[in-house]
């Protein structure tokens, strides 16, 4: 019979060599476990620094500047159909929101791919707020201008009724004649000033070709009432409201002119918005903000995984008060670092989710 080496003879380890070994064993898995955690504490903080610090700071800014472009753009189109101070100041409140966010956005991105995307949006909204502006100034432009033409060709008519319609008798059917073409008159001016109001509201070809026809009309009346038999006093006053008539016309074809202008402005204008919002949505500026953002979510994740099993670990072996281990919800022997790691990560998380969610609505 082969008789082995003593060393490899085996041989009944006694009660307390067993326990030595088994504590050996344990603080050298404590040891591991410590390492890990140690560690996945501190890639989770770089992760928890840089989406407090750089990812969750541009996806907001980039939603705030979304927001803001559609805002201005919505007020823009409504000053140009009613300029008002409380709406000019409003509008101009998103103008200068969106050059704020816009450079919080180029200060938080880290990539130089991130911060060139960010540069070109910025020159684009440069254009895109200038450009508002001009279609705001276009729109004060227009009011002012039809303000004068509606008070002068109301004038024409007020005149016509005073020293015509007030005193003529239209007894006779030669009077009756006159009082009608001066009935026309006043009619005509009333329906111009209608009409440019209208135009200046909505340019439509309509209320355009409205407008012209209706001061070829009033042309037609003072010429009509002109070759009747009229008073010298009549005479007089049809002359004064030609003179008139003919002084304003020219400023009624620039107030239609000036609306002309200011809606190819605002054309440019929402043409400029179809770019930023294609460079939003499809250009990457929101795309890229909200895969960073994910990808940050996904390692936050499962670093929260990974401590809080390491916290289960060390407590049940630390602990050893409770038979049957401890939940997952309740880490009462972990180290407090790992909480405060923990709880940390959950407050950075909760924003974030937040912000993932509002870009991926298509409204964004």
């Amino acid at each position: 019979m082969t008789k082995w080496p003593a060393i490899f003879r085996r041989r009944s380890l006694t009660l307390s060599q067993k326990l030595a070994v088994a504590l050996a064993a344990l603080l050298l898995g404590l040891l591991v476990m410590g390492g890990l955690t140690y560690r996945t504490l501190l890639a989770s903080s770089e992760t928890v620094a840089l989406v407090e610090q750089s990812t969750v700071p541009a996806v907001a800014a980039s939603y705030e500047i979304r927001i803001n472009v559609s805002e201005f753009s919505a007020k823009v189109l409504s000053y140009l159909s009613a300029p008002g101070a409380e709406l000019r100041a409003s509008a101009l409140k998103n103008h200068d929101d969106i050059g704020l966010q816009q450079q919080r956005y180029v200060q938080a991105v880290r990539t130089a791919q991130e911060r060139e995307l960010g540069e070109k949006a910025g020159r684009l909204l440069a254009s895109y707020r200038l450009q508002g502006q001009l279609v705001m100034y276009a729109a004060d432009r227009l009011q002012l201008e039809v303000d004068g033409v509606v008070v002068i060709v109301r004038q024409i008519g007020s005149l016509i009724d005073a020293e015509m319609l007030a005193v003529m008798d239209a007894s006779s059917p030669r009077a009756r004649q006159k009082y009608d073409a001066a009935r026309g008159i006043e009619l005509k001016t009333i329906d111009i000033a209608q009409a440019i109001r209208f135009y200046a509201q909505d340019a439509s070809a309509a209320h355009r070709t409205l407008v012209l026809n209706t001061a070829e009309s009033l042309d037609h009346e003072l010429m009509r009432i002109q070759l009747l038999p009229l008073l010298a006093r009549e005479k007089a006053v049809v002359e004064k409201a030609t003179v008139i008539w003919k002084a304003v016309r020219p400023q009624l074809i620039d107030a239609v002119a000036l609306k002309d202008e200011a809606d190819q402005l605002h054309r440019d204008f929402n043409g400029q918005r179809v770019v930023l919002e294609r460079l939003f949505d499809e250009g990457g500026m929101r795309a890229g903000a909200a895969q960073r953002l994910a990808a940050a979510l996904q390692t936050l994740q499962a670093h929260q995984a990974r401590l809080q099993f390491a916290m289960v670990l060390g407590a049940a072996a630390g602990a050893g008060r409770r038979s049957g281990g401890l939940p997952m919800d309740q880490p009462h022997g972990a180290p407090r670092r790992v909480q405060l790691e923990l709880r940390r990560a959950d407050d950075c998380l909760r924003p974030a989710r937040c912000a993932v969610a509002r870009i991926g609505r298509p409204g964004f």
